[in-house]
């Protein structure tokens, strides 16, 4: 039968209830759809009016890339950067440069006009195909529901969008991508005792290690998982399956294919592969009949003691062993990053709780008006991972009882809520350490907690044992709004978000189950894969904790989680019985309460989703017409193979925007050098330095132009940090604006204008009066400004910086700081009617060469010129004369 004819009887034996059944069996094909494309619609969004890209390291990354598919090679020594030394490209990770490559030149280079557009697009194609991976990783953990709502949290969740969205050429869209996917495929292998899902977890994990350094997560994760499923003796065959290719393919293919980045000596490696060995050497013993079945239980953890011991005694037989643990530990424990350069850069600092709230879904907050903002916390992704996480490790609990013998196959309804309350009360007990950073304290208490109220429910009967267990989540919930209005500033902070409301939800779900008297049998049954979601939450969030970078990373944990929890609550409403009053008919109440649910939750999430698109804007800032001028006049103006000193933030940039080399940049490399030190440590010595015209190390890196703009101000604490190489001894600039306006700031004192300015000076509120003077043509400060402490102490500043030189004055308190105009938002600025800045520069640094040419516009620095032309304000650049 021809093609033809077989189409004309398909459709022959379609009818409207096939059509319908179909349409039903598949509707979450049809979801999943709308869900990729409003994850796409918000990541694409912060592109309508984008010049460039996002950030700083897109562009190094869109540099290589672009040379790469356009080229078809990538420089063996890449001169632009780290000039005169070079960088070599052995060492970087390739994944990122290769794959968008690889794909503009597959097809997509046929609807972009150029390589910046694509890299426009790019991530948030790969951030909307995250969201379709998500669904099936939810779909095989639990089930479709599960997935597709997983997959709608991920494309809303705040943290997951600034960095898969438009312009966001990075390493993590890319990197996400084949770390849900190889989570996937490990899964699957799991659950189906796979090898062909195993060697596909394993080549998805070797291409996300030669991507992006955050494979370290998926690293430290399969082996944990490993350890547990071995210490607890389950599903050992299946592991192998999942395991072994994971491990071994996802190595061999990193090593081989990036070894610059990725060997066999690594200690994430060599922990994955002790795993692996540990693994096997098990499933030999009892397919060898080696131990007896009886000992079997205890030869593992018998092991692992062993290990323990080795690993403790290791400085004593090998330092190189030592070494590789202690690496080891400082990767799982969040503590890398902690050298001075690290501890400056803001990504490698916890994130604080309020950064962790807004990341995880509670952006409207405060945005709201106050009866949808108790929805925006109530029906948030965290508060449904939470949901997730207690029911996980509830039913984990249920399976070890089951397989230990101490329950049977089937829990008492009111048992079951009184097992799941107990559980709640020690999460939440262990998340208010979390969010408070006293992580292994409130560890030990949730886990003292569980173990009281889990033994007190299981000796009581299920009535006593769900009154008690009540009581406890009562309590809690009591205590943590104590804490909140009392310490943390009420129901709508950042911490109650964490803590209090998924407590709240808890308290109002009991009080509906007992209500409804709602509490049917539990079976149990053993799904032991389980433990993937929920160590990986787990593991996740507590490295987000520790650092700011990891914050983005567990959105995708959390948005599994959510997804699961949003079914919980969803199969539960559905299974309660509304036969409340005669006059109303149940099945019309249990479908508007549905339909209202999900409408809020949809709506509510949607919305933050939508509000964190429009924030997000393209790089450089704060707005790139003020760098144009100056990367305009770079490119063109400068001769060809000039090379720009600057902070090393700024490197990039210069290299593919300016197109000409650079001194330093993030790569923050410490080749060629003889101490074997960041190159930063000179530069920010340079910065830093008070020795007049101090031009050695202008000579050792052949710069030719020094390029400085307004955000030097602020970031001259870390400029401070790394010359000094010391953390804590620094000095630092305070910045103090005008409330509004100038004009609105101005008052008469003495018979002389003041403006005021209000600040910080260090971690204490400041206001200060300013004397300033008007001309026609010009305005400036005319005497010490008066700093006022909000205690009502009050001291004076002695000096003024100006690029005429130093003023002093005789003051009876000095404040040991010198003031200077804001060299963009001046004072000038100001009397056209816009905002104004005044700058406290500590006396220590009045004289360092970063003062001397940004705030005092060169003074003092013979052997620079100023571009006007290259100049606006806000950015500042020398040509070198000598």
């Amino acid at each position: 039968m021809d093609p033809a004819n077989k189409v004309k009887e398909y459709s022959d034996n379609l009818d409207r209830e096939t059509i319908l059944t179909k349409l039903k069996e598949n509707w979450h094909l049809g979801g999943l759809t709308l869900v990729f494309l409003l994850a796409f619609m918000l990541r694409y969004m912060p592109e309508k009016g984008m010049q460039y890209l996002q950030a700083a390291d897109p562009y190094f990354i869109f540099r290589m890339s672009q040379h790469l598919a356009l080229e078809g090679t990538m420089p063996q020594v890449d001169f632009m950067r780290y000039f005169p030394y070079a960088a070599p490209t052995y060492s970087l990770q390739i994944g990122d440069f290769i794959v968008p490559a690889v794909l503009y030149n597959l097809g997509f280079s046929l609807f972009f006009e150029n390589y910046l557009e694509w890299a426009q697009f790019y991530p948030a194609l790969l951030g909307a195909a995250s969201t379709v991976v998500m669904y099936f990783l939810g779909k095989e953990h639990f089930n479709k529901n599960t997935g597709l709502a997983a997959a709608f949290f991920l494309a809303v969740i705040s943290g997951a969008l600034r960095r898969t969205s438009a312009g966001f050429f990075e390493k993590e869209p890319l990197g996400t991508f084949l770390m849900v996917t190889s989570l996937l495929f490990f899964t699957r292998a799991w659950k189906r005792e796979s090898w062909e899902n195993g060697i596909m977890a394993g080549l998805t994990l070797g291409i996300f290690t030669i991507s992006w350094g955050g494979s370290q997560m998926l690293w430290l994760l399969y082996p944990i998982l490993t350890g547990i499923t071995l210490f607890l003796n389950i599903e050992i065959r299946s592991l192998i399956a999942a395991y072994t290719p994971t491990v071994l393919i996802g190595g061999f293919f990193a090593a081989f294919t990036n070894p610059g980045r990725f060997w066999f000596t690594d200690s994430l490696f060599l922990i994955a592969s002790a795993a692996l060995g540990l693994l096997w050497l098990r499933y030999l013993v009892e397919e060898f009949e080696v131990v007896q079945e009886k000992y079997l239980p205890y030869f593992v953890p018998s092991m692992g003691v062993l290990g323990f011991f080795m690993a403790v005694l290791s400085p004593i037989y090998s330092q190189w062993v030592a070494d590789k643990i202690l690496r080891l530990v400082s990767l799982a424990l969040g503590k890398t990053g902690n050298s001075v350069i690290g501890k400056t850069v803001q990504e490698n600092a916890a994130p604080g709780v309020n950064s962790l709230a807004t990341s995880l879904g509670s952006v409207l907050a405060g945005r709201v008006p106050a009866g949808l903002e108790i929805f925006s916390m109530l029906l948030s992704p965290w508060t449904f991972m939470i949901v997730s996480i207690v029911a996980t490790s509830t039913a984990l609990m249920m399976m070890l009882g089951k397989k230990y013998g101490v329950f049977g196959d089937v829990i008492p309804g009111k048992k079951h809520i009184a097992y799941t309350q107990a559980v709640f009360v020690a999460t939440i007990i262990f998340m208010v350490g979390l969010v408070l950073n006293f992580v292994f304290i409130s560890a030990f208490a949730a886990a003292i907690v569980a173990a009281t109220i889990l033994a007190t429910v299981y000796f009581l009967d299920e009535d006593s044992a769900f009154s008690i267990s009540t009581l406890m989540l009562l309590g809690t919930a009591v205590g943590l709004s104590i804490a909140s209005f009392r310490f943390t500033g009420g129901l709508f902070t950042s911490f109650a978000y964490l803590t209090l409301w998924p407590t709240l939800a808890a308290v109002a779900g009991s009080a509906i189950l007992n209500y409804l008297d709602h509490f049917p049998e539990r079976e149990i049954t053993c799904r032991w894969y389980m433990i993937i979601p929920l160590v990986w939450i787990g593991s996740n969030l507590y490295g987000g904790t520790t650092r700011s970078r990891l914050v983005f990373l567990s959105t995708f944990a959390v948005a599994l989680g959510a997804g699961h929890g949003l079914n919980i609550v969803i199969s539960k409403l559905r299974a309660l019985d509304y036969d409340w009053s005669d006059n109303i008919d149940s099945d019309n109440l249990k479908t508007a309460s549905l339909l209202l649910v999900l409408a809020l939750v949809l709506g509510m999430n949607f919305f933050s989703g939508f509000s964190m698109s429009q924030g997000i804007r393209g790089s450089p800032t704060p707005s790139p017409q003020l760098w144009e001028q100056s990367l305009d006049y770079m490119e063109d103006e400068t001769p060809n193979g000039s090379v720009v000193l600057s902070w090393w933030d700024y490197g990039y940039n210069f290299q593919t925007l300016g197109n000409r080399a650079s001194v330093a940049d993030g790569g923050n490399l410490r080749y060629y050098t003889s101490e074997g030190d960041h190159m930063n440590y000179r530069l920010a010595s340079y910065l830093n330095s008070t020795t007049a015209n101090d031009t050695d190390y202008l000579e050792q890196t052949s710069a030719d132009y020094i390029w400085l703009d307004h955000s030097m101000i602020g970031k001259f604490s870390a400029v401070s940090q790394i010359a000094n190489k010391d953390n804590q001894d620094y000095q630092a600039m305070a910045q103090f604006s005008t409330p509004g306006a100038l004009q609105s700031s101005l008052s008469e004192e003495d018979g002389q204008t003041v403006a005021q300015f209000r600040g910080r000076l260090g971690r204490d509120p400041v206001s200060i009066y300013a004397p300033v003077e008007f001309t026609n043509s010009s305005a400036g400060l005319s005497g010490p400004p008066t700093v006022r402490f909000a205690d009502g102490q009050t001291a004076e500043v002695g000096c003024l910086l100006t690029e005429d030189g130093r003023e002093d004055f005789d003051v009876e308190r000095d404040l040991g700081f010198c003031a200077v105009e804001d060299p963009f938002y001046s004072l000038e600025r100001g009397a056209a009617g816009t905002q104004s800045r005044l700058i406290l520069v500590p006396e220590k640094i009045t004289d360092s060469t970063l003062v001397k040419l940004y705030l005092q516009d060169g003074r003092g620095v013979d052997y620079a010129e100023k571009v006007p032309e290259a100049s606006n304000g806000y950015i500042k650049m020398w040509e070198i004369t000598e």
